[in-house]
């Protein structure tokens, strides 16, 4: 296949969702973490997974219109989408974080502490703490 000087690569043939995607997924990776890091201060280890979760969902495999990606980039709705579902993720992701660590976390600690509890007995026995 020869191209037109005056022609890019992709105004022939749209590129693949592949592409799109891992362009992106740089692209968001890059303009969201810090973000996040900033805004709720936390560093989600699983932030890879929600924006691959997202571009999966928003960008379905059977869409093949990315004849001018390559120029303009995705659409405002397209774009939209992909932010807001990574914002509810992120969102869930704090509001579980937060549940755990004040509610499960403390009645764990009690349980395991309070006389005759699992741990009780193991630092009563190891220890010779009361004797």
């Amino acid at each position: 296949m020869t191209l037109k000087k005056h022609m890019l690569p992709f105004q022939n043939t749209s590129p693949s969702i592949n592409y799109v995607r891992c362009h992106q997924f740089t692209k968001i990776k890059s303009e969201i973490v810090p973000i996040i890091k900033e805004r709720y201060n936390l560093y989600m280890g699983n932030i890879d997974l929600i924006i691959k979760d997202a571009l999966n969902t928003c960008i379905p495999n059977d869409r093949i219109d990315f004849r001018f990606y390559d120029l303009f980039g995705l659409d405002k709705e397209t774009k939209k989408k992909i932010y807001v579902f990574i914002a509810h993720k992120v969102y869930n992701e704090g509001q579980s974080m937060a549940t755990i660590k004040q509610r499960l976390s403390p009645y764990i600690i009690h349980r395991l502490y309070r006389p005759n509890g699992f741990s009780y007995n193991i630092l009563h026995r190891d220890t010779m703490v009361g004797k």
